[in-house]
């Protein structure tokens, strides 16, 4: 049974019963799942979540945070300093491994600051993505979307630009507002991590060659080869891989097109009219809330070739409930606190409101 930090992954274990379901009602289609799969998409993701496994487990971004935070004097600054961390991680490691090394940074300093860890902890699930928005490899919707559209790396950037400059400002005020000017009292505690310098150069070469090798299309043949690295050099690595959530988008890719072929499903998108930007943008965001932004991006690019809308609606989407982002989910396990679970959702809920009419008057002159 799948897990995360001792929690069943019910969302795992849903996606694989839809799958078992559709293979017991329509075995016949068994032997075309193969074909379901995006299979390039999975060979970049498995690249990406690698390297970027790699590159927090170098030590290097715990190392420049902890230093970064020791200079910080007051609660409002350090929440600055988080968000701005989160959200600058995000776009190069996704946003589900920048909350892997924010939040454990972040229950690190609730044993050394007597400040209240909870809040700073709820901006930077928001914050990673924000963030992640930015960047066609910031989280798996993007990643999807700017392969399966075929969209240039910077094009992608440009076009979300707009939609991260406006969310971030509005994190930070609220981050403004919700946060006091409390000096912070440090205890000196130790606690440091040495960077593992031959991971950390490694995995940096590794990064760029691989990005560059998908502008070139070349993605899928470089993967191999950063596999045997870490296989001969850096096994940890590839022992700490989220295999699980790679595993999961398979998944997702086979029940999304099973889904997509049946009638109801089918009358129910076309009944949408998609190919409307305001119906794919609203559409967007509420599926996300219901069925999460990685499937929402899915299911809804089947029915619409137009990834501005598609891409800020289902990136908008993130907020709001846990479910929302695969990210958010796994925050939250990590803080594993009923009052911070609670005192999210008040964030969220709000923010996910002013986003996404934000996004919406953003489309609205790009249109």
């Amino acid at each position: 049974m799948i897990k995360i930090r001792g929690k069943i992954d019910y969302f795992f274990l849903i996606s694989i019963s839809i799958l078992i379901a559709f293979s017991v009602f329509e075995p016949n289609k068994i032997k075309e799942y193969p074909s379901f799969i995006g299979w390039r998409t999975i060979s970049l993701l498995t690249g990406l979540f690698i390297i970027t496994t790699g590159l927090k487990m170098s030590n290097f971004f715990y190392s420049v945070s902890r230093k970064m935070v020791k200079k910080v004097r007051d609660e409002r600054a350090l929440s600055f300093l988080l968000i701005s961390l989160s959200a600058l991680f995000s776009m190069v490691l996704t946003n589900d491994i920048s909350i892997l090394i924010i939040v454990p940074l972040t229950l690190s300093l609730s044993e050394v600051i007597k400040n209240d860890t909870g809040k700073l902890i709820i901006f930077e699930i928001i914050a990673v993505n924000t963030g992640s928005l930015l960047s066609p490899i910031g989280n798996p919707q993007n990643i999807y979307i700017w392969h399966n559209g075929h969209i240039p790396f910077f094009k992608f950037i440009l076009k979300m630009f707009p939609l991260f400059a406006v969310l971030f400002l509005l994190l930070i005020i609220f981050s403004f507002v919700m946060s006091k000017k409390i000096s912070l009292s440090f205890q000196t505690k130790n606690n440091k991590r040495e960077t593992d310098k031959m991971l950390l150069f490694v995995s940096s070469i590794s990064f760029f060659l691989f990005i560059i090798s998908e502008e070139l299309n070349a993605a899928l043949y470089v993967l191999p080869v950063i596999f045997l690295v870490y296989l001969a050099l850096f096994r940890k690595v590839l022992k700490k891989t989220n295999w699980t959530l790679i595993i999961l988008f398979g998944v997702l890719f086979i029940d999304i097109h099973m889904l997509s072929d049946l009638s109801l499903i089918n009358k129910v998108l076309h009944f949408l009219k998609l190919n409307n930007v305001t119906n794919l943008y609203f559409s967007g965001i509420l599926l996300s809330q219901m069925i999460s932004n990685v499937p929402a991006a899915l299911l809804l690019s089947q029915y619409s070739a137009d990834w501005i809308p598609l891409a800020y609606a289902v990136n908008i989407g993130g907020t709001g409930i846990v479910t929302g982002s695969l990210a958010s989910l796994i925050a939250l396990r990590l803080v594993n606190s009923k009052k911070t679970f609670i005192r999210f959702h008040k964030y969220s809920f709000l923010y996910l409101f002013l986003s996404a009419g934000i996004g919406f008057l953003l489309l609205t002159f790009m249109v």
